[in-house]
């Protein structure tokens, strides 16, 4: 059927051949049914969201069970879809048409932030003016301009980045510092 519709398939007869496939080639969904030799489609699910290479390729899941349990369970188990044995041709293409559509355009929406970070990253770094980013409570380097750098007294940022500002600069530690940061991320008001 889906041969027929124009599809590329790779058919697999167990559950391990199927997290296989989906591991060492360029798959855009995969189809599963339920009751499987080796791993069930909920084990290959798992096996898919564990792993970052396949996390994001879209699910569906196909068995014989019917009812919102069985719906819930696989919405649970992180299926994209859940179809219900028998089910037509045309509800098949269609959910399949939009599940692909809809991974395009979350990898055209990745793609988009991934080039804006970029493009702030660049101009974070040639900014005339003193920039880093911290994330987290612990307020962990992120980023740090050149200017922030020199502010500093650092050789440059890689002795800054992935580092906590306690330990990055612990020569500031009686300066107040630490704690208007801790107040700032804690309430959100800006100093």
């Amino acid at each position: 059927l889906l041969a027929g519709a124009g599809y590329d398939v790779i058919a697999v007869t167990n559950g391990r051949a199927a997290v296989d496939v989906a591991t060492s080639r360029d798959v855009s969904l995969v189809l599963s049914d339920v009751m499987m030799p080796q791993m069930d489609g909920f084990e290959v699910l798992r096996a898919l969201r564990s792993n970052q290479a396949t996390q994001t390729i879209p699910v569906i899941l196909v068995s014989a069970r019917a009812g919102e349990e069985a719906r819930v369970e696989g919405a649970d188990a992180g299926a994209d879809d859940y179809l219900t044995k028998p089910f037509s041709a045309r509800e098949l293409l269609a959910r399949i048409d939009t599940h692909l559509k809809l991974a395009g355009l979350r990898r055209d929406s990745a793609d988009a932030i991934e080039n804006e970070r970029e493009r702030l990253h660049e101009l974070f770094m040639q900014a005339p003016a003193m920039i880093c980013v911290l994330r987290g409570p612990n307020h962990v380097f992120e980023l740090a301009n050149p200017p922030y750098v020199a502010l500093v007294g650092r050789q440059d940022a890689k002795a800054l980045v992935g580092k906590t500002v306690r330990e990055a600069l612990p020569e500031i530690h009686d300066q107040g510092y630490f704690e208007l940061l801790d107040r700032v991320y804690a309430t959100g008001e800006p100093f």
